[in-house]
């Protein structure tokens, strides 16, 4: 399907057996990743009680209200239907511009005007042919308006948690939904956390009879998301959630497939590629570390034996001048010049001992000093190699993650 060809839209149902399962926000991050590969999208929030869609995504409602009207409004007042812009090729026909204006009683007591009412506004949409797809976000369980809305649905999600109440509730619907179903049949497991997410396989073995899509994770940046009531899809920088979705209407839509996909290579480009480059980085900075630690260890051992050797003559200094000073001694007696000289000699050999000793002491204090010092540089390249490599572990985690984020799911 081809964006800006007038075309007769694809419908698309989200429903689920229970309530709380997540149903809203998946309708609309979906509807919000259509339009921004390029497709036009109209969002329609059916569910008459709780106005979920309208209220996460209808900012501008009330303002719309003063010229059309929602769902309701136009089965109990008769009002014209305008759809509101959202954003670019986003549109959203809300369940109501005026919550209040109908109770629950009121509305179950005229189901059957308020399902005809949104059968035209449907059916009207569907001839307009201003919009590539139509996504239904239906209220919980077997009800009288999603059981219509699964009718008139090419394709129908049924969204659910991956706890046995909600797998229970989803069995409900779809036997309640087999006469009703008009095209394809998904299921959809939402709300896993991350940790969760290798267990899938068994969940699809489960429901391996059923059409699957991929999970979606439920971590953080989803809480802080509902916390906000903003739809937690970022189409700029990716997130898990974002990943998900992604991968979900690369299943649900093959023909949107080759959108995707630039997309998902844009979002590599902006996260994976600087985290490659920065691994590369610590690649050669632990090369030039594990090298530097192999000059220092090579200097110590050099320094070790040059130390051995300066002690071993340091210790023989007091022998050998003492054995001089003898040996000049008795030279004397044989000698009787040397009986002259010998105070003379025996001074310059006291000397000679005591200024050598002198400069083999400092020279072991600095060798000493030298190995203290390569050993502290040592242990200091040890311990930028060991942040080095938990850096490196760091990056390539978050880098397996990103993938996630930025690509499909389980590749």
């Amino acid at each position: 399907m081809e964006a800006g060809k007038k075309k007769k839209p694809e419908i698309l149902a989200f429903v689920s057996g229970k309530g709380g399962v997540g149903k809203t926000a998946i309708t609309a991050a979906l509807g919000m990743l259509l339009a921004h590969i390029g497709y036009r999208v109209l969002l329609i929030d059916s569910d008459l009680f709780t106005h979920g869609l309208t209220f996460l995504l209808g900012g501008n409602i009330r303002e719309a209200g003063k010229k059309s009207g929602g769902i309701i409004e136009r089965a109990f007042l008769g009002k014209q239907i305008a759809p509101v812009k959202i954003g670019e090729r986003l549109h959203l026909i809300p369940s109501t511009t005026s919550p209040g204006a109908a109770t629950s009683r009121m509305i179950q007591q005229r189901i059957e005007t308020v399902m005809s009412a949104f059968s035209m506004i449907l059916g009207d949409m569907v001839k307009r042919k201003e919009w590539d797809f139509i996504i239904i976000d239906s209220q919980p369980g077997p009800e009288t308006m999603p059981l219509q809305n699964v009718d008139l649905a090419s394709k129908t999600v049924v969204v659910m948690e991956g706890d046995p109440v909600s797998a229970l509730a989803a069995r409900n619907l779809d036997a309640e939904m087999k006469r009703h179903l008009g095209g394809e049949l998904y299921h959809l497991v939402n709300k896993l956390f991350l940790f969760q997410m290798e267990s899938y396989s068994a969940i699809r073995d489960t429901f391996r009879m059923i059409a699957m899509l991929p999970p979606i994770p439920f971590d953080i940046d989803v809480v802080l998301s509902f916390m906000k009531r903003v739809v937690p899809l970022d189409l700029d920088a990716g997130n898990a959630f974002t990943a998900a979705i992604i991968d979900c209407a690369r299943d649900l839509i093959p023909e949107t497939v080759e959108r995707i996909d630039r997309l998902e290579e844009s979002l590599a480009a902006r996260k994976i590629k600087p985290i490659e480059k920065k691994i590369e980085e610590l690649r050669t900075e632990l090369t030039d570390l594990e090298h530097n630690k192999a000059r220092i260890l090579a200097n110590i051992e050099a320094t070790s034996s040059s130390m051995q050797y300066l002690n071993i003559l340091r210790a023989s200094l007091p022998l050998v001048a003492a054995v001089v000073s003898i040996a000049v001694f008795f030279a004397g007696g044989f000698f009787w010049s040397l009986q002259i000289l010998f105070p003379v000699a025996l001074t310059c050999v006291v000397m000679i001992a005591v200024l050598a000793y002198s400069v083999i002491t400092r020279r072991a204090k600095s060798s000493t000093q030298d190995r203290l010092e390569l050993q502290e540089s040592l242990g200091m390249t040890e311990r930028a190699i060991a942040e080095a490599y938990e850096e490196m572990s760091k990056y390539k985690v978050l880098k397996e993650r990103n993938r996630f984020v930025a690509g499909p799911l389980g590749a």
